[in-house]
């Protein structure tokens, strides 16, 4: 009977110390996806901050990959130059842009965001001429 209890015993501490590894494991590798999306969040926040608000679209050659695509409802935007053309035409058909970052969050290494971009059309965009109305879009 002892014998039995003992063997009882041993599982029951070998089942508890896979179940800590594994638990563990578990948790280590969500703080270390929690830290990436986060490291990520960042990264996109700070990218379209430079690109939108501040003019920087030479951030597009070190933030974008060359292989870049965008799908649009009239268009594709294929690679870098492109989409320095694409995002360049709302720096040159809107002043006083406001690009804001209203909800984001992720698993690995994809996130999800929600946006809002306006500022007043004083350019040419998309072949239309300046109209000086302000413009929301959001997202």
């Amino acid at each position: 009977m002892k014998s039995i209890f003992n063997k009882i015993v041993f599982l029951s501490g070998c089942s508890l110390i896979i179940t800590l590894v594994f638990v563990t494991g578990c948790q280590q590798q969500t703080d270390d996806s929690n830290n990436q999306v986060e490291d990520n969040i960042k990264m996109y926040t700070n990218v379209w901050d430079e690109i939108l608000n501040k003019g920087n679209i030479d951030m597009i050659d070190t933030h974008f990959a060359p292989n870049y695509v965008n799908k649009t409802v009239s268009s594709t935007v294929n690679g870098q130059a492109e989409a320095k053309e694409f995002f360049g035409a709302f720096l040159t058909g809107f002043s006083d842009i406001k690009f804001d970052v209203d909800e984001v969050f992720g698993v690995d290494d994809r996130i999800v965001k929600r946006w809002t971009f306006n500022g007043t059309h004083t350019g040419e965009f998309s072949g239309v001429p300046a109209t000086g109305k302000r413009f929301l879009v959001f997202l």
